[in-house]
């Protein structure tokens, strides 16, 4: 199992913009006894290809690590809309 750290970074919240447009989303993936990362941390902008990265990843993952989770799964579910089943299948998954 591995803990799974996220965080995205945005574009500022304003009126009306409760989930900004995403700048980058940063990872770190950490053996579950948070022991060990396993490699360096890794950053993807808007346009690269986190959400490849997420497909092959998440069907290991021990826990969804981050300070405000929800907010970053409501921006990744923004900026890749094709990614929505896997943000929901982990709240279903609790």
């Amino acid at each position: 199992m591995i803990n799974f750290v996220l965080d995205c970074e945005t574009e500022l919240i304003a009126p009306g913009r409760v989930v900004p447009r995403l700048v980058c989303v940063s990872v770190q993936i950490i053996n579950a006894d948070n022991s060990e990362p396993h490699g360096a941390p890794l950053l993807f902008d808007a346009g690269e290809g986190f959400p490849a990265f997420l497909r092959a990843v998440l069907p290991r993952l021990g826990w969804l690590v981050g300070h405000n989770v929800a907010f970053d799964c409501a921006v990744i579910c923004r900026a890749w809309p094709s990614l929505a089943y896997l943000v929901w299948g982990l709240y279903d998954e609790g």
